[in-house]
């Protein structure tokens, strides 16, 4: 009969730990004996939620030993400790911390949320990393506002699937494509406005690109860059656009329809500017996926269509 703790085997020892926060695992298992400090110093894949500041000898201690990294407070958490990270999740990222995320010190990062505030421009050296094979497990990424394209010109990120990025221009999103030739969701906003990129877009045929979001804020996309895109991404089942459409929202939907014949779902927030004279309802009869278009406003001198996402 097992009466004591260390007593039960490791693999029962593991699911214990899996329902124990990581600061209480050390707290109450390190030094008992060396049984436990070596099954201890074996496991990597603790999950740690930093939401106050956090005690640097509790950080010393637990960073060779997490994989899942949340840091919720404005504590400035040194990332290069965390060896062993295959999630990480910054809300307030400082810029030290941002210069300390790299694909030789986190080789097995395979989820990066750095911030919800797209505002947040990232350092050169971590988009080269991003989308380069230096991070070569990185498959999720929520990035920040992204300023410079050069990094795109050195190499790919191969494991990339899932990118949400802050640009200033949609010249920008060609060189994305091209860098990430295995991207299957792409999620761009326009926060604020920049130059356009002088360099000829990247020659892209058959991205396998699924599902595509484009949100502008602040009206630097016309329909002229829709078009553009849309030639790119030719596999897209799901698309959603919020922009200022200054030709008839009719125009749009059967550009769609001729160049995605995949397209299954159509989501949208779009402003037509002028008013063309077709109805709603002959929108909706273009193709299946745009029966869930609603005309939101009706003004004399715009309309606005929109889909419940």
């Amino acid at each position: 009969m097992i009466t004591r703790l260390e007593d039960l085997c490791n693999e029962i020892l593991f699911d214990i730990f899996d329902y124990v926060d990581a600061r209480d695992v050390y707290r109450g298992f390190w030094n008992l004996n060396s049984r436990l400090n070596k099954l201890l110093t074996s496991i990597d894949y603790f999950s740690l939620v930093v939401d106050q500041d956090e005690n640097n000898e509790t950080i010393a201690l637990l960073s060779p030993h997490i994989g899942r990294l949340i840091i919720n407070s404005w504590e400035e958490v040194n990332l290069e400790r965390f060896s062993n990270l295959f999630s990480l999740m910054l809300t307030r990222p400082s810029a030290r911390q941002l210069k300390q995320i790299r694909g030789d010190t986190m080789p097995k990062l395979t989820y990066m949320s750095l911030c919800t505030n797209m505002y947040l421009s990232l350092p050169n050296q971590l988009v080269h990393d991003i989308f380069s094979s230096r991070f070569s497990r990185l498959r999720w990424a929520r990035l920040g506002h992204i300023d410079t394209f050069n990094s795109f010109q050195w190499s790919q990120s191969i494991s990339l699937r899932h990118l949400q990025v802050g640009c200033s221009h949609t010249t920008m999103i060609p060189f994305i494509l091209m860098s990430c030739p295995n991207l299957s969701y792409l999620h761009v906003d326009f926060l604020r406005q920049g130059e356009k990129i002088s360099l000829s877009p990247p020659t892209i045929s058959n991205h396998p690109l699924r599902q595509f979001i484009l949100r502008d804020h602040c009206r630097v996309v016309s329909y002229n860059d829709i078009e553009t895109l849309i030639r790119l991404i030719p596999n897209t089942e799901k698309i959603e656009l919020r922009f200022l459409c200054k030709i008839p929202f009719m125009t749009l939907s059967q550009y769609l329809c001729s160049h995605l014949d995949r397209l299954q779902r159509f989501d949208c927030d779009i402003t037509e500017c002028p008013i063309s004279a077709t109805s709603l309802a002959t929108i909706r009869q273009v193709h299946p996926c745009f029966e869930p278009v609603e005309c939101r406003t009706s003004c004399v001198d715009f309309r606005i269509f929109s889909t419940k996402t």
